[in-house]
């Protein structure tokens, strides 16, 4: 008895093994033992088969754009026959508008919808009426670009031909007087015949007006003019209308002075803001402001205007004096002579530039 047991208890699990893969229960635990499956456990069903993939929908109903500007997930139920989107899609940029490809007038499908076909085309011809009005304003900003590179070419060919000083080569320095004409002008005419040095004037009107034959002796002597407005107000707190005519009041009363327009102008106190920028770059008139400050308005010193003259001096370089102040004129000569012995050249703000100064705010060359 004891040897047939052997082969018995040899077999016994081998079996139990094989009965549980037939049947299909798990009968192992995860100590290894054999264990049954309880019928509160029972096999998995088996899964329905997936339906096949829907076929993808057209790019134009997919109007969803991402924060970053591309094409998001679509928006279900909102297809080109939606009434939102239409109205998505014409609120895109062309950029978008490509990474969507939405058809155009060439490339729209024949089997697109008409509602995104007739969008197609309206914002094709959208884009090309855009592109049309910004072609027209480049050719007109290049025509006035050229017409005024032009421009300055011939006065830089004129000064080239009268001997002036080439600024692109040499040291030059433009000393600029402002408020004028007053009491002293006549004096600093005097200085600057006598040293043979050319500045430029940036004239108020009223007292253009006042003084019209100084301002005709300022233009003989080969003098640059500017215009400084009427009445020296701060032109950030006025309006269109009357910041347009402190500069055409004064203009007037240089030309009938002068016989000739002012080329340049300068705000009073150097103030701008958007507002004034925005008009003044309308006008394409150089406006001309400094980079070495005197202030011999505040010092009224002809030693200290003299100092502060020589040690802001810099090739290119804008002056800003006052020569309605007797002691300014009386610096000018200090001024001339320390400048030349530095190697300066002194010319005037256009002759700066070549001949003529170029449309925007210049502080130096």
């Amino acid at each position: 008895m004891g040897r047939m047991t052997m082969p018995l208890a040899r077999f016994r699990r081998p079996l139990a093994v094989t009965l549980c893969v037939l049947v299909g229960f798990g009968c192992f635990g995860p100590g290894g033992g054999s264990v049954g499956r309880s019928a509160r456990s029972p096999l998995p069903a088996p899964s329905a088969p997936s339906p096949p993939p829907s076929a993808p929908s057209p790019p134009w109903s997919a109007a969803v754009m991402t924060a970053d500007g591309r094409p998001g997930a679509a928006d279900p139920g909102t297809g080109p026959t939606a009434g939102t989107s239409a109205r998505r899609l014409e609120s895109l940029t062309a950029t978008q508008l490509r990474a969507l490809q939405v058809p155009t007038i060439p490339d729209a499908p024949l089997g697109a919808p008409p509602e995104a076909r007739a969008l197609a085309r309206s914002l094709a011809e959208r884009r090309i009426r855009a592109a049309r009005v910004r072609a027209e304003a480049a050719a007109k900003a290049k025509a006035a670009a050229k017409a005024q590179e032009q421009a300055r070419a011939a006065a830089a060919k004129a000064a080239a031909a009268r001997g002036a000083p080439n600024c692109a080569v040499a040291k030059c320095i433009a000393l600029t007087f402002d408020d004028g004409p007053g009491p002293d002008t006549q004096r600093l005419l005097k200085t600057l015949a006598a040293k043979k040095v050319r500045a430029s004037f940036f004239l108020l009107g009223r007292n253009v007006a006042a003084r019209p034959g100084v301002v005709t002796a300022i233009a003989r002597g080969g003098h640059a003019l500017g215009n400084h407005t009427w009445d020296h107000k701060n032109l950030t707190t006025l309006p269109e209308p009357e910041l347009a005519a402190q500069f055409s009041r004064t203009a007037g009363a240089v030309r009938n002075a002068t016989g000739a327009n002012p080329t340049m102008v300068r705000p009073p106190y150097g103030a701008l803001n958007d507002g004034v920028r925005a008009w003044l770059a309308r006008s394409r008139t150089p406006v001309i402001m400094w980079n070495v400050d005197t202030l011999d308005w505040k010092t009224r010193s002809a030693l200290i205007t003299t100092q502060r003259a020589l040690d802001g001096a810099r090739p290119g370089a804008i002056i800003l004096m006052h020569d309605i102040h007797a002691s300014t004129v009386d610096a000018v000569p200090g001024i001339i002579d320390g400048l030349r012995a530095r190697g300066y050249t002194l010319v005037t703000v256009p002759q700066l530039f070549g001949g003529a100064a170029p449309a925007g705010v210049h502080f130096a060359r």
